[in-house]
């Protein structure tokens, strides 16, 4: 008996797999009720599917975020007052330039 190598051996079983699977898929045509409850099958199949690329689509969409920039950030400190308070300027009161 010669040896067939494992290559060959697989190449073999798949060519045969497939036949059966393209002879299944011809009965499946020709049965109407079969045929029309795959269909709708696949409906339903391609709405999960939808589901869950968009599910996917979200994170994808996420902008990624340090832990850092997860932290609050602290309030800016308020300018100190007594400079303009000393040179007579004060709250509510605004310097204006004069057009040239």
């Amino acid at each position: 008996m010669a040896t067939v190598s494992m290559a060959a051996e697989d190449k073999r079983w798949r060519e045969e797999s497939d036949v059966r699977t393209l002879a299944e898929a011809e009965k499946i045509k020709t049965d109407k009720t079969r045929f029309n409850a795959a269909a709708k099958r696949a409906k339903v199949m391609a709405a999960d599917a939808m589901k869950e690329a968009n599910a996917v689509k979200k994170v994808a969409d996420k902008r990624i975020v340090g832990a850092a920039s997860m932290k609050k950030k602290a309030a800016p400190a308020k300018r100190s007052t007594t400079k303009a308070k000393a040179k007579g300027g004060g709250a509510g009161k605004r310097k204006t330039r004069k057009k040239k």
